[in-house]
């Protein structure tokens, strides 16, 4: 008998913190090397420096931009992405709506790709830019509500110092927006009213950003290009 009811409480730790959060928890170690070897890396958001190869601990809700810089060499930037782990699907099974919303609230329910992170610098030449980053001009910005299922309800999309808006299913908007870091929050309403906050990184000329809700929040994710029914499916929203 005590041994059984030492297993229940078990369980019920499990269902109520998140099976991914008690699996492998809320923060990842990714490694990133280059080729050559002795890169400088900055990490936004956060400004985490590091050098070729290492390893770094990063918060899994979160997408990030890596970047490369070495004397002779081109500069380069690469996104590090959040997207949904394996052990999602095992926690709604297991721990059921509960267990995924702490899991997606904390991160715990993502991973960050591509893990390791390599890339291979080239040798810098006199006509090329060192960086996309030293580009200067505003950024063209593309919103997309990507959602699948055709019964969703809009998610607003509120930027910092920016005019809020609302996208439906298949709607997308441009916004222009200076380089930098930016508090980017999503809300949609279905049986709650689900919120989320991003830091948002804008460094190359132009960004696409997926938004999208599922059963316990509302997400999005950085897009590196529009999906190939863009033209045919999606329409600017309407102000």
């Amino acid at each position: 008998m005590t041994f059984t009811i030492r297993n229940a409480g078990a369980l019920l730790v499990l269902f109520l913190s998140g099976c991914a959060t008690a699996l492998h928890g809320t923060k990842q170690v990714v490694t990133i090397t280059s080729e050559p070897a002795g890169a400088s890396v900055l990490i936004d958001p956060g400004n985490i420096p590091m050098t070729t190869p290492g390893k770094v601990t990063l918060e899994r809700r979160q997408d990030y931009v890596v970047q490369f810089t070495l004397s002779g060499y081109e500069a380069k930037s690469v996104r590090l992405r959040r997207q949904s782990s394996n052990l999602t699907v095992a926690n709604l099974l297991a721990g059921g709506l509960v267990g995924a919303s702490v899991d997606t609230d904390n991160g715990a329910a993502f991973e960050l790709v591509p893990d390791p992170l390599h890339v291979t610098l080239s040798p810098a030449t006199s006509e090329a830019p060192t960086s996309d980053l030293q580009t200067n001009g505003p950024v063209h910005v593309l919103f997309f509500n990507s959602n699948g299922v055709f019964f969703s309800n809009p998610i607003e999309v509120a930027i910092k110092g920016r005019p809020t808006f609302k996208l439906r299913r298949f709607q997308f908007k441009q916004v222009d927006l200076e380089r930098g870091h930016y508090r980017l929050k999503l809300t949609h309403w279905d049986l709650f009213d689900f919120t989320r906050e991003f830091d948002l990184s804008i460094t190359s000329p132009v960004v696409y950003v997926a938004v999208f809700s599922n059963l316990v929040s509302t997400e999005c994710s950085l897009a590196s290009e529009l999906p190939s029914d863009f033209v045919a499916t999606y329409h600017e929203v309407q102000e």
